[in-house]
């Protein structure tokens, strides 16, 4: 005989957890309104997930899941999205200024116009057989369908950053022993 285990989770009320963080009040609350506006997006638009608890390490990383949070998730459309990051970022600054810098990074454009349009354009570029990813062997098949020329210069790039991202020079650094008082050096 099986048990079953079911798992129940206690549902949040995510916009009260909203201001638990510090904020500016006056872009949250505007950030509330426009996200409880949003809901009622008509299907034949193109729409991603968002978290409304945003889930940087700074803010709200426990409710990363939406299996376990559904009331965490709204669908925007790719509009709706830029400018609800938008004001995330003015509302909390912090790791915000990265989400929303890597979104207005993706067109080089400060615009949610802009943003929507090349985001549609990448979706229709990357169906199908034009993913390089359609039929799950990206990495190996790529690589060895790539000219040399692109090869070499992946490769140089890749010695590049890793030349950029060495770890620090490792340090001496002296301890005490909490038991015998006594002076150690430990290489870090």
């Amino acid at each position: 005989m099986r048990c079953l285990t079911i798992n129940t989770y206690m549902k949040i009320d995510v916009y009260s957890l909203l201001v638990t963080k510090p904020h500016n009040a006056h872009y949250l609350s505007r950030y509330i309104k426009f996200i409880k506006s949003c809901d009622n997006t008509s299907s034949d638009q193109v729409t991603e997930d968002h978290h409304i608890l945003p889930k940087s390490k700074d803010l709200f990383p426990e409710y990363k899941s939406f299996k376990k949070y559904p009331e965490n998730k709204a669908n925007l459309t790719l509009r709706q999205h830029y400018l609800a990051h938008r004001m995330l970022w003015r509302a909390y600054r912090g790791e915000m200024a990265r989400a929303f810098t890597m979104m207005c990074h993706r067109t080089k454009s400060f615009s949610s116009r802009d943003y929507e349009n090349a985001r549609q354009y990448q979706k229709t570029l990357m169906t199908g057989v034009n993913n390089p990813n359609h039929d799950g062997h990206h990495s190996k098949k790529a690589w060895e369908d790539a000219s040399s020329m692109r090869r070499k210069n992946q490769s140089n790039l890749m010695i590049e950053l890793n030349k950029k991202h060495k770890s620090k020079p490792k340090e001496t650094r002296q301890y005490r022993c909490d038991h015998c008082e006594k002076l150690f050096e430990k290489i870090e």
